[in-house]
């Protein structure tokens, strides 16, 4: 509904528009899962876009990774003359997404005071490279050390169990 408001407001007063129909409203769900999606479907078909993985699966944010995904298979073309030799996802913010899907699931109570530490603790511009995954190892470290004091005693369990899909060791 503030959606709305905000839309016909932006229409009557920025465009001037007064007289107009709202003929269809578009709605959709964009699943948020850590699922690793194949990517090569045929010998020479890939998939792409959400088909092809590249919703950010702790925020369901997919344009800068479907724009960064499209160069890299138009790299591939161009070099190799076929889309498959595309960077692979980095372990690590598969692992941080895995971590936070299983936290929003089970101790969702926990997510206000972490995002708030989060937003709070760190420079704006890093915790936006963080999710668009473009920090490096001392960025990364910064961030998790900035919310270490509002972590929840839940996490831990939640860290162990992710740990040992995502990254396959036995015990923590």
């Amino acid at each position: 509904e503030n959606c709305e408001h905000t839309l016909r407001s932006y229409i009557e007063d920025t465009v001037g528009i007064k007289q107009y129909r709202i003929l269809f409203k578009e709605g959709g769900v964009t699943p948020l899962s850590d699922h690793v999606f194949p990517r090569r479907l045929g010998a020479n078909i890939m998939a792409i876009g959400i088909q092809g993985g590249r919703v950010k699966p702790s925020s369901g944010y997919a344009f800068l990774r479907i724009q960064q995904d499209s160069t890299a298979i138009v790299h591939s073309l161009q070099r190799f003359g076929q889309p498959f030799n595309v960077p692979p996802d980095t372990r690590f913010y598969h692992f941080c997404d895995s971590w936070m899907l299983r936290l929003m699931q089970q101790h969702g109570e926990c997510l206000r005071p972490l995002l708030v530490d989060l937003f709070r603790n760190n420079p704006i511009r890093r915790v936006f490279r963080f999710l668009d995954e473009m920090t490096g190892p001392w960025e990364n470290f910064m961030l998790m050390a900035s919310l270490v004091p509002q972590l929840c005693k839940q996490t831990l369990p939640v860290t162990n169990t992710v740990l040992r899909t995502t990254l396959g060791q036995r015990k923590i």
